[in-house]
């Protein structure tokens, strides 16, 4: 007969009757003095921009930049990475070193637009290891120090 207030005889079902009761009452995850949590949960739900989006300040300047008749920073570097050093140093009005490091260096910015990075090689330096062994096992010698803890001892032919 199952455990009820009219008849509390049965003290298992009176257990489970008070976990009922305990776990019955619960509230949400965020309730009473916490309940400041849940609020500012939801109120940070859907802010700020999704990963990958574009600044909207950032595009708004980038095209007001283009509409006024600049270039694209990239479109100079180019211009500049592709140009003579002897021009570069007579417009620049410097030597003919230093037009050829100005020009290297836009080479250098440009590159990864051009060619994508290599991935990293990985050597992987294979080691074999010795085996431990913890207590007494019985092993049978073979020659030049090996042992065989099965007892068993196979030939390995050698590759050529």
């Amino acid at each position: 007969m199952a455990h009820t207030r009219e008849n509390p005889s049965d003290p298992a079902a009176a257990i489970e009757a008070e976990q009922d009761d305990f776990f019955g009452d619960a509230g949400p995850l965020f309730a009473g003095p916490v309940r400041h949590v849940a609020e500012t949960l939801e109120k940070a739900k859907g802010r700020g921009r999704p990963k990958g989006a574009a600044n909207k300040r950032t595009t708004a300047m980038r095209d007001t930049i283009l509409a006024m008749g600049f270039r694209h920073p990239a479109l100079n570097l180019a211009a500049l990475a592709n140009a003579s050093p002897d021009e570069l140093a007579r417009e620049l009005g410097c030597e003919k070193a230093e037009a050829m490091g100005f020009i290297v260096k836009a080479n250098v910015e440009l590159m990864p637009y051009m060619e994508s990075k290599r991935p990293v090689e990985v050597h992987v330096e294979e080691r074999s290891l010795g085996v431990l062994v913890v207590g007494e096992m019985p092993s049978q010698a073979v020659a030049d120090g090996v042992f065989s803890l099965t007892g068993e001892i196979a030939e390995v032919e050698e590759e050529q």
